[in-house]
């Protein structure tokens, strides 16, 4: 927090220094640190840089053609970029109460998680599918998770097809990237750990 918070801008450090809980603070953070990587790297123009939110409180830049998306759980965060709109969402596996997402689920996904051989594991898949197309289309949970289906590698929501990508990381996290086309080059998705440039 202490070499890395007084990098970012003055909206972006009073937003984490908003949160709470600490853990939910060092990974905003990261998932910061992670863009600026990104920038980097690929050459982006600072100005063209400069982060908003939209109403739903989804980040994107303001001017650049790339797209971005941030989820973290458990010790780690993912940062997805794109030349189009993306969603991303990364689950720690835990054992979870199911009954209290019931209502998050149709009927042909309840069915899948309460008769697969591994209930837990198929809760998750179906979960970061869910919260990924959330995220590409960015209106938050205004949109209801029970009103679209992710039983397969692509869902109709709100009249746009939103098609799954599994991004294979460790047996603990579960993560899944959503798009609106099936071309999403998965050559070029990396995965950085902290350590590497912390």
């Amino acid at each position: 927090m202490e070499k890395y918070l007084p990098v970012l801008s003055l909206f972006e450090q009073s937003r984490i220094s908003k949160f709470c809980n600490w853990n939910d603070a060092q990974a905003t953070l990261l998932g910061k640190i992670l863009i600026n990587r990104v920038i980097e790297d690929l050459g982006i123009d600072k100005e063209d840089s400069q982060i908003i939110y939209n109403d739903y409180g989804k980040p994107f830049f303001q001017k650049s053609q790339f797209h971005f998306n941030i989820s973290h759980s458990g010790n780690v965060v993912v940062c997805a970029f794109s030349d189009e709109e993306i969603g991303v969402d990364i689950e720690e596996i835990r054992e979870v109460d199911f009954d209290l997402f019931k209502s998050c689920f149709t009927l042909q996904e309840w069915h899948n998680i309460q008769s697969s051989r591994d209930k837990c594991l198929k809760f998750y898949d179906l979960w970061t599918k869910k919260e990924a197309a959330i995220k590409l289309l960015g209106k938050g949970f205004s949109l209801s998770p029970d009103s679209f289906d992710v039983s397969k590698n692509h869902t109709s929501i709100e009249d746009k097809i939103a098609y799954f990508i599994k991004i294979n990381l460790n047996s603990n996290y579960l993560c899944h990237l959503a798009s609106h086309t099936i071309s999403t080059n998965t050559k070029n998705i990396k995965t950085i750990f902290a350590d590497d440039f912390l």
